[in-house]
């Protein structure tokens, strides 16, 4: 593991979207190099059929009790080490059941 970043879910409550552009990835083993790269991101909840919700609670307390669907979309990763962008994917863990999920292994391109 490279590190790791902070994403806050509280906007998941009202059912819109927070787009993060420059999440810092924060290596968590060594202490010289506290920050490896930044992470755009964004998690979209979304209805049964994929599509943004059209109505929003005043009040997130009034989703108790339902299920809301949602992606986490990888924009972009910048400036990780050389060293580190063969095979690269991103790992998170759902809140609810405490499941595991891993994106796709790509490739990073070095120009």
């Amino acid at each position: 593991m490279l590190g790791i970043a902070n994403y806050k879910l509280e906007p998941l409550g009202y059912l819109i979207n927070n787009p993060l552009p420059n999440a810092a990835i924060i290596n968590t083993n060594h202490q010289n190099y506290p920050k490896v790269g930044t992470l755009n991101i964004d998690v979209e909840p979304h209805d049964e059929n994929g599509n943004e919700y059209e109505e929003v609670p005043e009040d997130p307390n009034e989703l108790i009790g339902q299920s809301i669907q949602y992606r986490v979309i990888i924009n972009e990763i910048n400036d990780l080490p050389e060293n580190f962008c063969k095979n690269v994917y991103i790992e998170y863990e759902s809140f609810y059941n405490k499941q595991y999920n891993t994106t796709k292994i790509v490739r990073i391109l070095l120009i």
